[in-house]
Order: C-alpha cells, then sequence, then structure tokens
C-alpha cells in the first residue's frame, strides 16, 4: 500500500474508533481478496472497505461495484475460517468513503452501514 493510501485508511480507522467500533485488524490480506479494517461494533463483525477520491465523493462511493463487493465477501470466508472465534457474530459490510477538495485541507467522511 502506498503512503496515501495508508494515510486515508488511518483516517478511517481513527473515525471508526470515535464512533465507537474496535478495530480487530487492518489489511487482511487473502488470494481472494483483501478487506481494508475488520471491527467490532456490538454483536456485529463489520469488514470496512475504505475509498478516497481526490474531489468527488461519489465517485468513491460509486467505486465499489459488485466484483469488489464479491471479492471483499470471498476474503470475509477466508478470515472467518481463520478465526473461528468470530463465528457467532453477525455480519456487515460497511464502507467509509473520503474526498479531500484541493482548495482546502479538510477530509469529508461519510459512513455507510450496510453498504452492500
Amino acid at each position: 500500500m502506498n503512503d496515501k493510501g495508508t494515510k486515508y485508511e488511518k483516517l478511517a480507522r481513527d473515525f471508526l474508533q470515535n464512533k465507537g467500533l474496535k478495530i480487530v485488524t487492518q489489511n487482511f490480506f487473502t488470494r481472494r481478496g483483501e478487506i481494508d479494517i475488520i471491527a467490532l461494533d456490538g454483536d456485529w463483525l463489520c469488514f470496512v472497505e475504505v475509498r478516497y477520491r481526490a474531489q468527488n465523493l461519489d465517485s468513491a462511493i460509486e467505486s465499489v461495484n459488485n466484483k469488489k463487493a464479491e471479492k471483499i465477501k470471498l476474503a470475509t470466508q477466508e478470515f472467518l475460517e481463520q478465526n473461528q472465534q468470530f463465528e457467532n457474530y453477525k455480519l456487515r459490510f460497511d464502507l467509509v468513503a473520503l474526498s479531500r477538495y484541493k482548495s482546502t485541507s479538510k477530509c469529508s467522511i461519510q459512513y455507510f452501514k450496510n453498504f452492500f
């Protein structure tokens, strides 16, 4: 992952932690795909995709297509096979979309629970 990706995933992680989620792991890689963040939200195990676009929040949201969602679901299966302690949690697939406008240093963050 490049420095920019790491920076925005850290922003997303901090955002989720401020919302009360407990981070289980980040950047879970499998041959089937990658999950950016895995977190606990009460009795939910959340698989979070982080997307950043420089000037268009809508394109960050739209960039999570069916193919990407399927890869995340396949990686989720592998995570659950390797981490059976989470088998009794409900599963949720969330999205954190970030955008930074060039005219400001401020970052816009939107959080979508049950995105797909």
